[in-house]
């Protein structure tokens, strides 16, 4: 279960006392560029270019083109692929729709965010439900109970101390006879479910599902509610090591250089390892301003190869998998190509295939970044995630890959936010992953007829508890590449 929300970045609290020991710390070597606040990021200047992330200069970074040559080269780990009782206070309604809303919606909330401790109003389409049902298979009757049960969103438990993923909080039956002449019921879930806003601590910041059921049968996709909290802050290995050292009083401008030394003496593979790294340097807290509410996602992307569907994970990743909804939804994805595929990475093992840029040469993205959030989704075939810069954890845009291979990726556990898993389509996925490749050491990632996205869409998702993803390559998977 994932306690962070989105992500923002904050100020340092000691940008005086950073100043100050960068100007004794004059034998960095420095530099910036006029006007662009970038660092030089050369192996000499890399530790210092560290220190001006922690005074707000900047997280120093190749430029985005260098990516496209290199990103996540076959080897994994030194160069990775480039998430009490409450007191009620009453809101007016408001006419804007929320996002993701599609016809024949089983639940709808009437608007997408709610500050703490404010209604949660939700449209429950209880004929529908009942339709839904019916067309599952089920045999319950035209007038079973419809009820909604608030479940700790996730996909492990284990029974013991506090409320565990997977774990239905609470239940509450939806009376019929409070429909409207369309079959629809308004809801307060705030108030049929006071947990909602009762939560304390670290508890209180983990996603809910609220899910429908009609008799005994979950029907249709769950509401998201994701408490809206201040998240934590993350580094790259050298940067995040370097505010460590700056935020403690007891280090002086000596030892910081001698770090910069020893920096400077690593050799270019150990470097690029440290800024693999991700280093947490700001604790999430745990005050809840308010909750995002939405119908859980599944991405469709329809290939020149076929269609693959990847179910969002918010228990795992919010802020990444909102904003990813976000951009299939509205047709960032259409006629975008999978420009990168690395269908071995060095060692024998498949590694990913590599989509999501409108320009095609791994340079481009939105007019926004994701700022990394730590996701315990282990990287595995079938298993989406974001391609990033190397050394910059907060660069996350709108480009993807999708893992080939357990023991490929295993490496990027921890390093990249994991926020999707493949439950369709994973033939698709090993075939965009056997298409022909470039001849020579520069182009042996990219394909010769490259596979397209067609259009990218969203659709509900599948009740809590439906097969959530392919959970082995298919047949065919480890075939040679063509060339």
């Amino acid at each position: 279960m994932r306690t962070h929300a989105a992500a923002n970045r904050t100020d340092s609290p000691g940008a005086a006392r950073l100043s100050a020991m960068m100007n004794e710390a004059n034998n960095a070597r420095m530099t910036s560029d006029q006007g662009a606040g970038r660092v030089n990021t050369s192996l000499g200047n890399i530790a210092a270019g560290a220190l001006a992330v922690v005074v707000g200069l900047g997280i120093p970074a190749a430029a985005w083109s260098a990516q496209a040559q290199g990103g996540a080269s076959g080897d994994a780990e030194a160069d990775r692929t480039g998430t009490t009782e409450a007191v009620q206070t009453e809101t007016p309604a408001r006419a804007d729709e929320p996002l993701f809303v599609h016809p024949g919606h089983s639940m709808r909330p009437l608007r997408t965010y709610a500050g703490v401790n404010q209604s949660l109003r939700v449209d429950v389409a209880i004929d529908r439900l009942r339709e839904m049902a019916a067309e599952a298979g089920g045999n319950e009757a035209s007038d079973a109970e419809v009820r909604l049960e608030v479940v700790v969103a996730g996909t492990e438990v284990d029974g013991q101390g506090a409320a565990q993923p997977g774990e239905t909080l609470t239940t509450r039956s939806v009376g019929a006879g409070n429909a409207d002449a369309s079959g629809v019921a308004r809801v307060d879930l705030a108030e049929l479910f006071p947990v909602i806003w009762s939560r304390r601590g670290e508890e209180a910041t983990g996603v809910l599902y609220v899910q429908a059921r009609v008799g005994e049968r979950r029907v249709g996709a769950p509401l998201v509610v994701e408490p809206q909290v201040r998240p934590g802050r993350y580094l790259d290995g050298v940067s995040g090591r370097m505010y460590e050292a700056v935020m403690n009083p007891n280090v002086g401008a000596e030892q910081l250089n001698e770090f910069i030394a020893q920096v400077t003496n690593l050799g270019p593979r150990m470097v690029q390892r440290l800024l693999g790294e991700v280093v947490p340097v700001d604790e999430p807290q745990d005050t809840v301003s308010g909750v995002r509410m939405y119908q859980r996602q599944d991405v469709v992307l329809e290939t020149s190869l076929g269609t693959v569907v990847f179910r969002l994970r918010p228990d795992e990743a919010p802020e990444t998998s909102y904003r990813i909804a976000e951009l299939a939804g509205g047709g960032w994805y259409d006629g975008v190509i999978f420009h990168r595929i690395v269908p071995d990475n060095g060692r024998g093992a498949p590694f990913v295939i590599q989509g999501g840029d409108p320009t095609g040469t791994g340079a481009g993205g939105p007019a926004f970044s994701i700022d990394f959030e730590p996701s315990d989704l282990p990287h595995d075939f079938g298993v989406v995630s974001m391609a990033r810069q190397g050394n910059d954890p907060n660069s996350n845009g709108s480009q993807f890959f999708i893992c080939l291979s357990r023991e490929g990726t295993r490496a990027l556990d921890g390093g990249y936010i994991a926020f999707g898993e493949v439950v369709e389509g994973g033939d698709v996925v090993a075939e965009i992953a056997s298409v022909p490749l470039g001849d020579t050491p520069q182009t042996s990632q990219q394909p010769l007829n490259p596979p397209v996205i067609q259009r990218g869409s969203l659709r509900p998702s599948a009740p809590i508890g439906e097969r959530s993803r392919v959970s082995e390559r298919p047949i065919g998977a480890d075939r040679p590449v063509r060339r």
